[in-house]
């Protein structure tokens, strides 16, 4: 009897904890162990529903057949000129369709636990870190998708080495404030009374959410991809490219920052003070 009890606990875990979850909390090791358990908890929310990553996969699939198929359109031919602004309109693409993806799934994500809610908050930990978890995975996961595809794009086009890292950078920050936003917005404006995420986007928060998610995109890409094209077509050059570079980059990393600081600050606010 006791090994037959033995064997069923074993069975158990094993259903609970695969060889994909135990892969995927081994690679995450660098954070700490309860924010691993919500990560991992988030991915198995996500892995059990299709209406979620069917979507996601349509459209980042059909940007990487897009960017696929770029040496087709022969635009080694055309110059730096047509190179350098292909790949910064692929990268706004890439960061727009990052917006409509955490405006559909992020934001929502604490709105959907619905009346379960009170089963989270009886999680022994800080109920902040809920929102650490929900921001880790999002992003984690957005700049694996995401990241890859400027890569290809950069390198099909023939674009520079400092480039593509710059670009890659750009990417990382994107991710970061663009899931700071939905994550800190989605626990200040949450619907616990649906678990329709249409009626939750539709919102005033998922509303406010998407305009502030474009808006980041805006002021972030635009400045500091007129400064690398500016730089591909040989009018900035020398000193006056580095100082426009690094000014670049400044306002870049800074303008991340305080997107993911001011939601997530007020996120945290809004959920430690949640009744349950």
């Amino acid at each position: 009897a006791r090994a037959s009890a033995q064997r069923r606990e074993s069975g158990g875990k094993r259903s609970h904890f695969g060889p994909l979850d135990r892969t995927l909390y081994a690679l995450l090791g660098f954070l700490p162990r309860k924010l691993r358990w919500l990560i991992l908890k988030d991915i198995k929310s996500f892995r059990r529903d299709p209406a979620q990553w069917s979507q996601g996969l349509l459209f980042f699939g059909l940007l990487a057949l897009y960017i696929a198929n770029l040496p087709r359109f022969q635009l080694e031919e055309a110059g730096a000129y047509w190179d350098n602004l292909v790949s910064v309109l692929n990268l706004m693409a890439t960061c727009l369709t990052l917006s409509t993806l955490t405006s559909r799934f992020i934001f929502p994500q604490l709105s959907l636990e619905g009346r379960r809610i009170w089963i989270v908050g009886m999680v022994p930990m800080p109920r902040t870190m809920i929102l650490w978890g929900k921001f880790a995975f999002s992003c984690l996961g957005s700049l694996l998708v995401s990241a890859p595809l400027i890569l290809l794009s950069d390198y099909l086009l023939g674009i520079s080495g400092t480039t593509m890292a710059i670009h890659a950078l750009i990417v990382a920050c994107v991710c970061c404030g663009l899931n700071g936003l939905a994550v800190g917005l989605g626990a200040v404006y949450p619907d616990l009374s649906t678990d329709d995420p249409s009626k939750i986007i539709s919102s005033f928060g998922g509303t406010l959410n998407l305009i502030c998610s474009i808006t980041f995109i805006l002021v972030t890409v635009i400045p500091i991809s007129i400064i690398l094209h500016l730089h591909a077509v040989g009018q900035l050059q020398g000193g006056g490219w580095l100082v426009a570079l690094s000014i670049g980059l400044f306002l870049v990393l800074l303008t991340a920052g305080f997107t993911v600081y001011i939601p997530m600050r007020a996120g945290m606010r809004a959920i430690r003070n949640m009744q349950f």
